[in-house]
């Protein structure tokens, strides 16, 4: 009986998910799209790929206890009032946060984020994988809508997405001007599709669509927080749970972080995948090889790792296969298909006509026998998905599982930015081979390279083999000789440099933490500088450091060496640096035993007084919030900010505020006095404490090894251990040798020297470009000539920062002040991600976006009668603001633009233009009347015009 039980419920999640498959297929090859038809097709996609799990039968030894990451995230623990737990905190921070986004829509989102941030708090502080989440939610999400999409990357590819949906074409990209769209992968874009398209908000030409910048960034904020929790889920598992929340909080504060989780461009996808992959690889090889996952019962079901990798495989490969499938095959009115072979659509949907616009036409692929239809592609991708499923089927060890999922993640960067997204991540798993001489992980199987490729060719080729049919060696000499070798070899566009280039660019990308990178990145190399466990977790702790290093170096060689760079593409050395940082500032926080909140308590306090002290010290330097008024002369601005500084007496206070804060939290966070024990562990290492908790209520330095015998180094060597699933203990109480010590001091002290002189860059002016406060967007923008808004002037700012995070980096050679340096550190990177994300970042997006010019113009006209032109520029924002409606006269000689106002005589047109043409557009213009409808302390590089044609 229960045999045919069990039958009966395979073969009815089979039915159910053959059904949902058909149901995608369906919606794919609709004539008509469904509206939020990415969502229905996103939910089918997922009702699938969970009937599918359950038709597969996945072994596994069921409890009906809750994983332990579930309890730790949103469980409650024994003893823990219910008021603390996830379980309410959750459902109170979704009430929170809708109450104001309904009523006031995506201007209550940042309303919204910050409060529903006050009940995750309540349990994220015993919970630092939640804590977090909830620091992404409350720096990253509240704004992230609320400033225009910056020229040219962000508009240039949110116009390519939404050609992608306005064309019902997710293969052959197109933008306007270039015709084909190749030099970029397809993951942002097919990410910003899929959550426009599920949105509903419109993308039909001419429509001016509310929330566009909130459909264009949520991908980009939803893989970066990925990446924090992935880089705190590694450190914690292999160091400690503290090390992963100061790990994942130094890269969440990092200027290249945090404004690229803001830019709608590749470079966050890319890293963010590597960044799992990364961390995957590293949680895998610190695994015990015969580990198995434990399944959990949930109500009806059982889940366990291995439905988590299965599932994610099966959700990224399906979707593909569907699409590929649906390209031979239309639904017409009715339930009526017509089969034919794969065509697609030249030119841009709607705007046919449009000056600009090539005309429409049908194109056949490159590529156009049965063999390279688009439905074999997709039984060919099929059939690989299939070989990898029964693969996975039966493997239950916790290691393997991990290193498909490290290949999911190679896939993914792939898809993001082409042969880096794979390469990387297999450099750095080689490099711990030559590190550690683990090469039995290879020579055994364990790290599963045929099936890797595989699930790496299956996840993130198929793209790039259709395009390849469809579009043929065009297509690869743009991507891979134009996009890949050349920029390596010969340079594209962009700057040329030696190694300096990129070492000025991570002073000012990773302030104030590049304080501490050079003892992060360096202090391995001591004896025992870390105080690590000892023994074989000790081992693979060191081992751990050296292979994150040499990340870092691997990195920053193969990008030094490019020809073409450009500021931003340095950014993949950050996640390394950030996690050694993290490590290296667990080992140094020495806080009170005995009294969580006293630790807490003391680091808040140390965190004001940082904001205090830079406050004050900007106070002193000029005006603080750095915004000339409109009345200022020319001859006044340069030095207008500095000539108006703040009260002395508010100063003075908030000097005096911020050193008392400093003094109450070195005595909350100083250690209390204890009776040294005799024998040599007498100077013991520091606790690993910062208020978290474990599962049973009682503190914890949150190591996972029990003091182990002394071993001899080979026997450490060739054993293999288990980091996650050893028992808690203490750290190892060995001292910390004096040459340790001092070595730690001198590094220390010679980053604070580096953060000094990159606060000065930051916070000086001089004669040449770029302005110290003008680095901060070179960080994430191409053309750094571009003209700088004369209104704004951070030095005042900047120079607190500078000198705040200078003190607070040189207290931290002394032993004894470095608790309160930390937190003061930490105070002085979180104020500093909050005033660029929420002031910086908001003050100077107008100048670098079409947005308000866009909005002014759809409230101006009358209606599409008055068309909108663009005029000798091509800046993209044009393009994706209008729907790509805008008619675009790039041609220096107006032939044509005289033609077409010469057809529209006596009707009103309204033009944007550089603020450089004005003069020879009123030249072009002769007697006609023209009306400046913007000003340049609007927006300093484009205006906005209305003229009776």
């Amino acid at each position: 009986m229960r045999v045919r039980r069990a039958q009966r419920r395979t073969l009815a999640c089979a039915f159910v998910s053959a059904a949902a498959a058909f149901a995608t297929l369906l919606m794919m090859s609709n004539v008509q799209q469904l509206p939020h038809g990415t969502l229905w097709g996103s939910l089918a996609v997922l009702v699938s790929v969970g009937a599918l799990l359950g038709a597969l039968r996945l072994p596994g030894k069921l409890t009906d206890a809750t994983p332990g990451f579930l309890t730790a995230l949103f469980g409650q623990r024994p003893g823990e009032p219910v008021w603390r737990s996830p379980a309410l905190a959750f459902p109170a921070a979704c009430v929170v946060f809708a109450a104001p986004v309904l009523l006031l829509g995506a201007d209550g989102v940042a309303w919204g984020a910050r409060l529903a941030a006050l009940p995750l708090a309540v349990s994220a502080l015993r919970r630092p994988g939640l804590l977090v989440f909830v620091a992404a939610l409350v720096l990253y999400l509240p704004r992230l809508g609320d400033f225009g999409l910056w020229d040219p990357w962000e508009t240039h590819y949110g116009e390519v997405s939404r050609e992608i949906l306005s064309r019902d074409d997710w293969l052959s990209l197109w933008w306007v001007q270039d015709r084909w769209f190749w030099s970029k992968p397809i993951l942002i874009f097919w990410s910003e599709a899929l959550v426009w398209g599920a949105s509903g908000v419109d993308f039909r030409p001419d429509a001016n669509p509310e929330y566009l910048e909130w459909v264009i960034r949520l991908p980009v904020f939803l893989m970066a927080t990925s990446a924090l929790l992935a880089v705190y889920a590694a450190v914690a598992k292999i160091f400690n749970p503290r090390a992963g929340l100061l790990a994942a909080l130094v890269l969440a504060t990092m200027p290249y972080y945090f404004f690229l989780a803001h830019q709608a461009i590749t470079d966050m996808p890319f890293v963010a995948g590597m960044t799992g992959a990364v961390c995957l690889f590293l949680l895998a090889v610190n695994t015990a090889p015969e580990r198995e996952v434990q399944s959990y019962r949930f109500w009806r079901c059982s889940v366990s790792g291995q439905h988590a990798v299965l599932g994610a495989l099966c959700a990224l490969v399906l979707p593909q296969g569907l699409y590929l499938a649906s390209r031979n095959v239309s639904l017409i009115e009715g339930p009526l298909f017509a089969w034919h072979r794969d065509e697609f659509l030249a030119g841009s949907a709607g705007n046919h006509g449009v000056p600009g616009n090539a005309p429409l036409s049908n194109v056949r692929p490159f590529a156009d026998g049965l063999a390279a239809q688009p439905l074999v592609q997709a039984l060919l991708w099929g059939a690989g998905l299939a070989v990898l499923v029964l693969l996975l089927r039966r493997e239950r060890r916790t290691q393997q599982l991990l290193m498909f999922g490290f290949y999911c993640c190679c896939g993914l960067s792939f898809m993001a930015k082409g042969i880096p997204g794979f390469a990387l991540p297999g450099l750095v798993a080689l490099l711990y081979l030559l590190v550690t001489g683990r090469w039995d992980l290879l020579l055994s199987g364990r790290l599963r390279v045929g099936a890797g490729a595989l699930t790496v060719a299956v996840v993130g080729a198929p793209w790039f083999v259709a395009m390849y049919i469809r579009h043929g060696p065009p297509f690869l000499d743009r991507l891979l000789i134009h996009d890949h070798l050349n920029r390596l070899a010969t340079g594209v566009h962009g700057d040329k440099g030696t190694i300096q280039y990129f070492v000025e660019q991570l002073g000012v990308g990773m302030f104030p933490w590049v304080a501490l990178a050079p003892a992060a990145l360096s202090l391995w190399l001591v004896p025992q500088p870390l105080a690590l466990h000892e023994g074989r977790r000790g081992l693979r702790q060191s081992q751990t450091l050296q292979v994150v290093v040499l990340w870092f170096v691997a990195a920053f060689s193969l990008f030094s060496a490019m020809i073409t760079k450009f500021h931003h593409y340095i950014f993949p050395v950050v996640p390394p640096a950030a996690m050694a940082i993290g490590v290296l500032l667990d080992r140094l926080l020495d806080l009170p035993r005995g009294s969580a909140w006293r630790a807490n308590v003391g680091l808040v306090t140390a965190g004001l007084a940082a904001v205090a002290l830079l406050l004050g010290v900007a106070g002193v330097r000029g005006d603080v919030r750095g915004v000339l008024p409109p009345d200022v002369g020319l001859g006044e601005q340069p030095h207008w900010a500095l000539d108006a500084p703040w009260p002395w007496p508010l100063c003075a206070g908030l000097l005096a505020l911020g050193l008392g804060l400093a003094l109450a939290g070195h005595r909350l966070l100083r250690p209390a006095r204890q009776a040294a024990p005799s024998g040599p562990a007498s100077d013991a290492a520091p606790a690993s404490e910062l208020g978290v908790k474990t599962a049973h209520g009682t503190e914890s330095n949150g190591s996972s090894e029990p003091n182990e015998p002394n071993e001899t180094r080979e026997h450490r060597v060739q054993a293999s251990v288990d980091v996650a699933s050893e028992t808690p203990g203490p750290r190892a109480t060995q001292p910390r040798p004096r040459r340790s010590e001092r070595a730690i001091s001198a590094a220390v002290a010679c980053g604070a020297c580096v953060c000094a002189f990159v606060g000065r860059d930051l916070s000086w002016a001089s004669g040449t470009r770029p302005v110290g406060y003008e680095r901060l967007i070179h960080l994430f923008v191409y053309n750094y000539g571009r003209p700088w808004p004369e209104q704004f002037d951070y030095r005042a700012m900047l120079t607190g920062f500078a000198v705040v995070a200078t003190l607070w980096a040189a207290s931290m050679a002394l032993r004894g002040l470095r608790p309160v340096a930390i937190g003061g550190l930490f105070g002085v990177a979180l104020a500093f991600t909050i005033w660029c994300l929420d002031v910086y970042l908001i003050d100077l997006s107008p100048h670098w976006s079409q947005r308000q010019l866009m909005k002014r113009y759809y409230s101006e006209r009358v209606g599409p009668g008055e068309p909108l032109v663009a005029w000798q520029m091509n800046w993209k924002g044009e393009n994706l603001y209008t729907g790509n409606r805008a008619a675009v006269f790039m041609d220096l000689d107006n032939a044509k633009v005289k033609h077409w106002m010469d057809e529209r005589r006596g009707t009103r047109a309204f033009f944007v233009l550089e603020h450089s043409r004005m003069r020879a557009f009123r030249r072009l213009m002769g007697q006609r009347a023209v009306t400046e409808l913007t000003t340049r302390r609007d927006n300093n590089k484009f205006v906005l015009v209305s003229a009776r044609l």
